[in-house]
């Protein structure tokens, strides 16, 4: 692996929300790197549990390997960190404090070749190359859905649509709807996880302005966030921003 390259991450609890359910990490280990974000489900129903849950699973089965990532070792290792992750939180969803517990995950494993990237949910991944931001994952929900069969237009009101999520952690036993991509070294320069709190406010290309910014990576996060808070975001919110 090439040497660690800039990362920091953050989370916040924002303006409106007593506790924080959203986790924003990343690791490093002599053979990749790690990025991950959890979203939890549920206020009330403790949904920062659900995304420690998932936070400790992936970071676990990350530092477990001891050899050079490859695609197939790479994406191993994101499918049974999501697998246990998810049976676990659902076990414990079946007890009375932990009714409908449930998280998103985005999360990508950076290495030699390139990064492979799972996403359960509406958290996103987005990657910047030649001053261009793309978003890679896709939300798993119904307006995505909807939009995806032409059928926004269908509503008196769209913007007023109340957004669902169609698939998250935890929820059934067995995880079935979640997406997984590898995308090559050479089409990234940075690479940019969030939680919904942060789209739900800002553009796509407030968020390219302050991630083309001539600042340190910290900087940018630290940015992105303040940026949200001033728009009165109602959510919680979490970055993570790896940069070459």
């Amino acid at each position: 692996m090439q040497e660690s390259k800039k990362v920091y991450c953050r989370s916040d609890i924002g303006t409106h929300r007593k506790n924080n359910e959203d986790i924003a990490y990343f690791s490093v280990s002599p053979y990749g790197e790690m990025l991950f974000i959890a979203d939890g489900m549920g206020g009330h129903r403790k949904g920062e549990v659900a995304s420690k849950i998932a936070c400790d699973t992936f970071s676990y089965f990350f530092l477990s390997n001891r050899k050079q990532f490859t695609l197939k070792s790479a994406r191993k290792t994101l499918l049974k960190a999501l697998n246990k992750a998810n049976k676990e939180i659902n076990n414990l969803s079946k007890t009375s404090p932990y009714k409908e517990l449930g998280t998103t995950v985005v999360s990508c494993i950076i290495f030699s070749l390139g990064a492979y990237i799972i996403s359960v949910g509406d958290s996103r991944l987005y990657t910047v190359k030649d001053d261009k931001l793309t978003q890679i994952t896709v939300d798993q929900t119904n307006i995505e859905f909807y939009k995806e069969i032409g059928k926004m237009d269908v509503f008196e009101n769209p913007s007023s649509v109340r957004k669902l999520l169609i698939s998250a952690l935890g929820i059934n036993p067995d995880i079935e709807d979640y997406e997984e991509m590898f995308i090559k070294k050479d089409n990234f320069d940075k690479i940019f996880l969030c939680s919904d709190g942060i789209n739900s406010v800002l553009k796509d290309d407030e968020i390219k302005e302050i991630l083309l910014k001539d600042m340190d990576t910290e900087k940018k996060v630290e940015e992105v966030i303040s940026s949200s808070l001033k728009k009165n975001v109602m959510d919680n919110v979490a970055v993570v921003l790896w940069e070459k």
